[in-house]
C-alpha cells in the first residue's frame, strides 16, 4: 500500500467526524445556542483533511482510471494537470467559505469556478488516458 492510499484512507475515515460535527453545529444554531467549538472543531478536521494529497473523487477517478490502463497497458503515467490543482484549490476554498461564513464574494461564484475547473481536469485526465490506451494499441500493432 503506498503512502498515497494509506493517506486517503484517512482522510476517509475523517469524513464521519466533520459530518458529525458539521450536524451537531446546525443543531445548536437551530436551538438558538451556537457550539462554536463544533464549528471549529469541524473546520480543523476539512483543513487536515483538505491539506494532504487530492479530492477524494479525483483519486477515486484516478484509481479506476489507472487500473484499466493496467489492465489494457500493463503500465500507468498519471501526470498532474494545473487545471486539476486549480480544482482542488477552488474546491476546499468553497467548503471553506461554507465553513468560515465569508461573504465578501458571493458562494455561487466560488462553486461554478470549482465545478468548472473540476470538470476540465475531469476531462484532461480522461484525455491522457485515451492517449496512453491508443499510444499502446498503435505498439502492439506496429
Amino acid at each position: 500500500m503506498t503512502t498515497a492510499n494509506k493517506i486517503t484512507i484517512v482522510r476517509i475515515a475523517m469524513i464521519p467526524a466533520f459530518v458529525l460535527m458539521a450536524i451537531y453545529y446546525g443543531q445548536s444554531i437551530q436551538r438558538g445556542a451556537p457550539e462554536e467549538w463544533q464549528r471549529f472543531t469541524a473546520i480543523v478536521i476539512f483543513l487536515v483533511a483538505a491539506v494532504s494529497v487530492l479530492v477524494i473523487t479525483r483519486d477515486v477517478v484516478i484509481l479506476v482510471g489507472s487500473a484499466v490502463l493496467h489492465i489494457l497497458n500493463g503500465k500507468v503515467r498519471v501526470r498532474p494537470s494545473w487545471t486539476g490543482k486549480v480544482a482542488t484549490v477552488l474546491q476546499m476554498s468553497a467548503i471553506a467559505w461554507v465553513m468560515l461564513q465569508l461573504t465578501f464574494l458571493p458562494l455561487t461564484y466560488v462553486v461554478i469556478a470549482a465545478g468548472l475547473f473540476t470538470f476540465i481536469s475531469g476531462c484532461v485526465y480522461v484525455a491522457d488516458g485515451v492517449r496512453q490506451i491508443e499510444g499502446h494499441a498503435n505498439a502492439r500493432i506496429g
